[in-house]
């Protein structure tokens, strides 16, 4: 079986994952967190799967088949290969948290020194990182702002709705009679030649 870790560590490390998964089972009573012979089948299962994901850069499978190796047994080591994956994937945020967790859980790790170096490379690039530009709540005021003008703009089309037309309004029919009276004048005019209605001096001729 290959190395469960993919850096420099302690082979002793690895010889205890590969004896702690070829343990036999509890024996009948034990407490049911104890990982039975069924968990310890799986977990190398998914180890060992997982091992040949991550060699083929598979790290998203890889990931994948040590989560489940460590729900089925839970042993320190997975989690630092879970690190090992998010860092390989980018996801700094989840390689930081993950290689914490595995110094919390062995504290007294071999590779501790290399661990703490990639904690501390992670949360350097974590500090450079340029922070996403922040969606802007509006202020109450400029809230009320635009209710406002919103407000505004709603009374004005609605004026505008119910204003009459053009032919509604009086002083449309009063011009209209003017230019009307006006028209009929001209014409009785252009009609009746060049001579006035008589008037009670008799016809007056302008030639």
């Amino acid at each position: 079986m290959r190395c469960w870790i993919h850096s420099p560590i302690s082979a002793l490390l690895s010889v205890l994952l590969v004896l702690q998964l070829a343990l036999p089972g509890p024996a009948q009573g034990a407490a049911p967190s104890t990982p039975t012979a069924q968990d310890r089948k799986a977990s190398r299962a998914a180890f060992q799967r997982a091992q040949v994901a991550y060699e083929a850069g598979r790290f998203e499978e890889a990931l994948a088949g040590y989560s489940e190796a460590n729900e089925r047994m839970p042993n320190p080591a997975f989690i630092f290969n879970m690190a090992q994956c998010h860092r390989q994937l980018g996801r700094e945020d989840e390689a930081l948290a993950h290689y914490r967790s595995y110094l919390e859980a062995s504290p007294e790790a071999r590779n501790r020194a290399m661990v703490e170096a990639h904690i501390r490379d992670l949360e350097t690039a974590l500090a450079q990182r340029v922070p996403e530009k922040p969606v802007l709540t509006p202020s109450e005021e400029l809230m009320l702002r635009r209710q406002q003008e919103e407000q505004e703009e709603a009374a004005i089309a609605a004026a505008r709705r119910e204003a009459p037309a053009v032919y509604q309004t009086w002083w449309f029919w009063t011009a209209t009679a003017v230019v009307v009276g006006g028209v009929a004048t001209g014409v009785a005019l252009a009609q009746g030649g060049s001579k006035l209605p008589p008037t009670s001096l008799g016809d007056v001729s302008l030639r």
